[in-house]
């Protein structure tokens, strides 16, 4: 952990309670909570306590069956710029979306319940926002090996940003991002929630999109992520490559909507590559029967999205470059058997 996210959770915990003394709120920041009854104390503590105090915290229970309801209203009941509200389970898409339609904000930021952010983070990320007129301003992850430059705020075009995240230099999320409350609403931006894969990449590229020049990044290690076994990204999921299909015809449709699929286009399939081979090792990995595995592997081969991104070549390693071979040619059992081995030379 670097000294300056340590210093900032050092010097963290200083106050306690909050009482608005206005109703000006510079900060709105919106939290899905979905049984996070061993996150969401943290996550709360690191929000209450922003050196930023212009804020409201949006929690939007997406039918938590846990104790994180009791969490909450505990916080709540010290600190009025606190809001709740409980919902069905519709999905993290959804519960987004209900806190950007209750957010009076002049920034919307977006925090992972068993995530944190250090207690500097909203009040410098706003300070450069606000002084450069942005309407997009990027942070930099904990423990984070992607994205490298000064100590110093700056601006970035949205082109370069989306570069670096197809490239997979800087994270691909919406979270840690602070957003322009008036453009988010103006261009009436919202998750889709009938994605479970993808959806905050997605979000992301479309507001970076929509602006070309009002865009920043504050460099240092503001946002943490809690890397649990149990999170949605740690599962590995069977029906995958099914999931990464509908996010690249999604971000296929944004690109020629803003007239820039070509110059994205060979970025895009790199990526698109680099999900297939994941999708493989979610089947592999999964916990479905052998003749099962089979049977996905089978259909992956034959979607028209895996058959058209592996014919494409790039510059990749010799690694990649053989197990694009492996799936692209040989039939599903020899995939199996292949990558089953490989897994069990890697353990011993």
């Amino acid at each position: 952990m670097n000294y300056h996210l340590l210093q900032s959770q050092q010097t963290c915990f200083v106050k306690l309670r909050y009482n608005n003394m206005n109703n000006e709120i510079k900060v709105s920041v919106i939290v899905p909570v979905y049984n996070l009854e061993n996150y969401i104390d943290r996550c709360l503590n690191y929000i209450k306590n922003q050196t930023l105090e212009d804020i409201e915290i949006i929690l939007i229970d997406d039918g938590s069956t846990d104790q994180s309801y009791k969490i909450i209203k505990e916080h709540a009941s010290i600190d009025t710029r606190i809001k709740y509200v409980k919902q069905q389970n519709l999905g993290v898409s959804s519960a987004r979306n209900k806190g950007i339609e209750m957010a009076k904000g002049s920034f919307v930021t977006f925090i992972d319940g068993d995530d944190y952010i250090t207690c500097d983070m909203l009040e410098n990320m706003c300070s450069f926002a606000e002084n450069q007129k942005l309407d997009i301003t990027f942070c930099l992850f904990a423990n984070s090996e992607h994205y490298k430059s000064s100590d110093k705020a700056q601006k970035i075009l949205s082109s370069e940003y989306i570069k670096k995240m197809l490239e997979g230099k800087v994270q691909r999320t919406a979270c840690g991002v602070l957003f322009n409350s008036e453009f988010i609403k103006k261009n009436s931006l919202i998750y889709d929630v009938d994605m479970s894969y993808g959806e905050d990449m997605l979000f992301t590229i479309k507001a970076l999109l929509l602006t070309e020049i009002n865009v920043g990044i504050v460099p240092h290690e503001y946002y943490v992520v809690e890397n649990r076994s149990g999170s949605a990204i740690r599962i590995m999921n069977p029906n995958q490559y099914m999931r990464i299909q509908m996010l690249a015809q999604r971000l296929d449709k944004v690109f020629e909507i803003a007239n820039s699929k070509s110059y994205y286009d060979l970025l895009l399939q790199s990526y698109y590559y680099s999900d297939i081979l994941l999708s493989v090792s979610h089947i592999i990995k999964s916990k479905i029967g052998f003749l099962n595995k089979l049977k996905k592997l089978s259909e992956l081969k034959r979607s028209p999205h895996a058959r058209y991104v592996l014919k494409i070549k790039f510059k990749s390693s010799n690694s990649i470059r053989l197990k694009a071979v492996i799936i692209k040619y040989f039939p599903s059992t020899i995939i199996l058997f292949i990558y089953m081995l490989n897994n069990r030379l890697k353990k011993s």
